[in-house]
């Protein structure tokens, strides 16, 4: 969610921090000139850098990576229970105001969005901030809204207190304005940190070679077509030029007839005794695919990605692909979900008297959507035999029903158990 977003949600009335101290956070002191985090970053060849965030979006692997994820994830639906008087069993919760913020959390979004930044957030920051709207004062949340952790810092706890602020670094004006918010008032998602567990420890860094090794190959190779000839060999003449400028002339005219990518593969005419030389060094020699090919691999092995679903083919077959898409549902999404379900339980719900007792799940079982056939195995290992009658088949194919439809017939070779409908009479 971009700063201004934050900012106008402010404009409307909305103050989080309700009890600041006037003394420390007063009028006139929201509006600084120190500098707010941006996050961090990873410096680049030639003396530049860029942000986790540009990363992110300039780099091809980490993208496709987290876009998977992230999209994966925010696929998947998620809904409200609390548990029911017989033990094991609990209901869905369709109304109420936890029920409604997970099916619109903020003015003009949806769950999907919700979740997709969430999840992008903690690939690429570890961590991410979901601020807390309230219609007023004593009232649960309607909205959440998240943000970039690149925009927040955290004010380590005094007294006791594990935090004291989580202060939003936002622009007005050309001025940083720092707005601090209770830990009431946000909720905070983040795995483990080194640093005294405040924050989480970024992946991005485990990759810091990986990318700057990755970006300079890419700008070698932009370099190569854009300068054309001087990867691959050189002209060579007879004496040395009378003085500079006809060095120079003569390496215009060079590069206005053959060089740059446009101008490959023409015939090549060398006038004055010049001569092409070859040159040893070129793309082959530097192994620039293979290196590409390993950034993909560490990428996928640092963000905990089944090489295969991002286009590592190289060692895939349809079989194994199959096995990495359970993987990919089991070892790579989960962490995130048990995640944001535990934080959402711990920092949204439990401190609001209106959802109390209720909790958030994700429904894995969408996973099978895709795919009939599976969704029908799974069923079926899992009672033991047919679970459907003929009329609810019909049902999911936007068939009509037929008469004698509604009979749950146990298959031939169960002779002698008690009857499929049995159950089913029963219920």
């Amino acid at each position: 969610m971009p700063p201004e977003t934050i900012l106008k949600t402010m404009a409307r009335g909305f103050r989080a921090a309700v009890t600041v101290n006037g003394s420390e956070w007063g009028d006139g002191k929201f509006l600084t000139n120190r500098a707010g985090n941006r996050g961090g970053s990873i410096a680049l060849v030639g003396n530049r850098a860029a942000t986790y965030e540009a990363i992110y979006r300039t780099q091809p692997w980490v993208r496709a990576a987290v876009d998977r994820v992230s999209n994966g994830i925010g696929r998947l639906p998620w809904a409200a229970y609390i548990d029911a008087e017989r033990e094991g069993e609990r209901e869905r919760v369709r109304t109420g105001p936890l029920a409604e913020l997970l099916e619109s959390p903020f003015v003009g979004g949806y769950a999907s969005l919700l979740k997709q930044a969430m999840v992008k957030n903690l690939m690429i920051h570890e961590n991410v901030v979901l601020v807390k709207v309230r219609p007023g004062p004593g009232r649960p949340p309607d909205e959440l809204l998240p943000s970039s952790f690149a925009y927040w810092t955290v004010v380590p706890g005094t007294n006791g207190r594990r935090i004291d602020w989580y202060v939003f670094n936002g622009e007005i004006g050309g001025k940083v304005a720092r707005i601090p918010f209770l830990p009431s008032e946000v909720v905070h998602t983040q795995f483990w940190g080194t640093g005294g567990g405040l924050t989480g420890d970024t992946r991005m860094e485990a990759l810091r070679t990986t990318l700057m090794i990755e970006d300079a190959t890419q700008r070698a190779i932009i370099a190569a077509f854009e300068n054309g000839v001087r990867p691959i060999g050189a002209y060579a003449i007879d004496g040395t030029y009378k003085n500079k400028e006809a060095a120079e002339r003569a390496r215009a005219q060079l590069n206005e007839v053959y060089g740059g990518v446009d101008q490959a593969f023409k015939i090549m005419l060398l006038e004055g005794g010049a001569k092409w030389q070859e040159m040893s060094h070129n793309f082959v020699d530097s192994d620039i695919v293979n290196l590409r090919k390993l950034t993909r691999n560490e990428v996928a092995a640092v963000l905990n990605v089944p090489p295969p679903v991002i286009g590592q083919l190289e060692e895939a077959s349809f079989s194994n692909i199959t096995e990495q898409h359970l993987m990919e549902y089991m070892d790579t999404f989960q962490p995130y979900t048990v995640l944001i379900q535990e934080s959402l339980r711990e920092q949204l719900i439990k401190p609001e008297p209106l959802m109390a007792g209720q909790y958030v799940e994700f429904n894995f079982k969408a996973m099978l959507q895709g795919d009939p056939l599976k969704e029908i195995e799974a069923g079926v290992k899992a009672v033991g035999g047919p679970y459907m009658t003929v009329n609810e088949f019909r049902a999911t194919q936007n068939m009509p029903p037929v008469p004698g439809g509604d009979t749950l017939y146990s298959p031939p070779n169960t002779a002698g158990q008690a009857p499929a409908g049995a159950a089913r009479g029963a219920e």
